[in-house]
């Protein structure tokens, strides 16, 4: 789970399953990238945007790739370990509806919806 604002990262330290699993902050704006085990076997990715359609939180899952600790930016900035724990595990629709509280679109993505099909016309994909 990678957060895109101090806001919704320290919001999410709320849940006490956030501090209580490995962590790693990125190299640019120091944010957390909260790391869970869930249980299900092939998980979907899901991004959590703004009502203008900017990225608040994107949970990388099955197929996709993310950046590791000690991993180096051409700037020299490097991605670090904040919280040296286990991964914790999750459910992961518990976790999926922890997340879906933060999405703002006019149509608010709910457990209900969040598979429906996407229209051509849609600005944004669900799943990545």
């Amino acid at each position: 789970v990678d957060c895109d604002s101090k806001e919704i990262a320290d919001e999410l330290l709320n849940y006490e399953i956030f501090n209580k699993t490995f962590t790693v902050l990125s190299a640019s704006k120091q944010l957390p990238h909260f790391y869970f085990y869930v249980d299900i076997e092939a998980p979907e990715s899901l991004k959590i945007l703004t009502k203008d359609l900017k990225t608040k939180i994107d949970m990388q899952a099955t197929g996709r790739m993310v950046v590791g600790p000690s991993s180096t930016l051409s700037n020299g900035k490097t991605y670090s370990i904040s919280n040296d724990l286990p991964i914790a595990f999750i459910k992961y629709e518990e976790l999926k509806a922890i997340l879906l509280k933060y999405d703002e679109r006019e149509t608010p993505l709910t457990p209900d919806n969040l598979t429906h099909s996407l229209e051509e016309t849609d600005p944004v994909l669900l799943y990545m």
